[in-house]
């Protein structure tokens, strides 16, 4: 299950391709009906929950607005359920491990019937702060987080897509695209040792480093598809989908790998997403030109140690294999570093193989063209990717062409940096 946006709702790009005015309205009268289809044929729709991690002992909902806060946020899933929040909740644990002076905040956009997602995350020790009947557009997402003056972390875990950027609901009004002027109102509240973090579908070719340069932080995004990853038995992450599941190690009823406290694995409190092993192919197009199998991050414009320091934060919050808030040696944290930059499979060595060429890197620097996929891997700086698009008239889907001269170095050259980071 690859989770990207499924919904082409950009009237720029229509007009751009619709060059008679009067073609133009029509596309735009069938766009704005399928959209409605859509959108009232979703059994999730128009409402939004507001919630506060808590510890185990307490349900307190009072929040202040001067102190520093996390936000995780779960976008409308569609046919992915509940995964999104399930995500969301997993990085706000581990935040609130982290950061325990900190407030950790939880934004969701309703799934199933908004009583029953507010049940839901209640049995989960979320305190629900808000119940709102409305979907969770742009406007009010920003209205909502400027109240806060210390923003320190913002992930998203939602539906997205490399041309229209970030989908938070099911509706236009709910999209976050590269330079979205109402969301970039929230820069004075992040701090300066703020990170975000996107983890849905090609976040990072447009969206993560356009974000990076207009808030002055780093942001971390994808280069291909993202999909669900839990722990099991034999202390690893797997895709959850049959034929990436290891017959002989069942998934951890607890994860102990990531937390002090280990969450219920059967309460959907141990899952992340990550970048699939190859590039994206799908509604948009074929990306086979190009793909990474870790988020990169970019800091476009930002200063050498504000960068370093979110190399390291993210590492150490990433759900991964060590908790690096109890063994925060440097073995461990080479070892998480790994976790997250190399794929894994049932049916090869290529964690193996991965782990290898990026130690052999560290001492020999000939090596540093190494890839894990088997087609071309993009070459990124904190700027941006080296990419263009090829987009037919009249076509939603898109050949991505990459255009770096030389086999990309950015896998082990973002290894390097996280490593230097510790």
């Amino acid at each position: 299950m690859y989770v990207c946006m499924h919904v082409c709702n950009d009237e720029k790009i229509m007009k751009t391709a619709f060059n008679d005015v009067n073609f133009y309205r029509l596309q735009k009268c069938i766009l704005t009906l399928i959209l409605f289809s859509s959108f009232m044929n979703i059994p999730n729709g128009n409402a939004y929950l507001i919630g506060k991690l808590n510890s185990s002992e307490s349900s307190n909902t009072q929040l202040s607005f001067d102190r520093p806060v996390h936000v995780v946020i779960a976008g409308d899933a569609h046919e992915a359920g509940m995964l999104f929040q399930q995500a969301a909740l997993s990085r706000g644990l581990k935040y609130r491990e982290s950061y325990p002076d900190d407030q950790v905040i939880f934004m969701a956009q309703q799934e199933k019937t908004i009583e029953y997602n507010a049940q839901w995350l209640i049995k989960r020790n979320v305190s629900l702060v808000e119940k709102i009947d409305k979907d969770l557009t742009t406007e009010k997402l920003v209205q909502y987080l400027k109240q806060f003056k210390k923003i320190r972390s913002l992930d998203i875990f939602s539906h997205s897509a490399l041309k229209y950027g970030v989908q938070i609901s099911s509706i236009i009004s709910g999209k976050i695209g590269p330079e979205d002027k109402k969301f970039l109102e929230l820069k004075a509240n992040f701090t300066t040792d703020a990170t975000i973090t996107i983890n849905g579908c090609n976040t990072g070719f447009r969206v993560a480093p356009a974000w990076s340069k207009a808030f002055g932080i780093p942001v971390s995004g994808s280069l291909t598809s993202t999909d669900f990853q839990e722990p099991h038995t034999n202390n690893q992450y797997y895709f959850n989908n049959e034929q990436s599941i290891p017959k002989d190690f069942p998934k951890k009823d607890f994860n102990d790998l990531t937390y002090s406290q280990a969450p219920n694995c059967k309460l959907g409190l141990c899952v992340r997403m990550k970048p699939i092993s190859g590039p994206y192919n799908g509604f948009w197009g074929s990306y086979y030109e190009g793909a990474l199998t870790f988020y990169k991050i970019f800091c476009n414009g930002v200063s050498e140690q504000q960068c370093k320091n979110a190399y390291k934060k993210i590492a150490t919050n990433f759900i991964s294999v060590k908790n690096l808030n109890l063994d925060l040696s440097f073995e461990a944290y080479k070892e998480v570093v790994q976790d997250m930059l190399c794929p894994i499979s049932v049916r090869n060595n290529i964690r193996k193989e991965c782990v290898n060429a990026l130690t052999a890197s560290e001492s020999d620097k000939t090596l540093n063209q190494y890839s894990p996929i088997k087609t071309k891997a993009l070459q990124c700086t904190d700027q941006g990717c080296l990419f263009d698009l090829d987009c037919p008239l009249f076509s939603k889907k898109c050949n991505l062409i990459n255009l770096a001269k030389t086999k990309s170095t950015t896998l082990t050259e973002e290894y390097e940096r996280y490593l230097k980071a510790f």
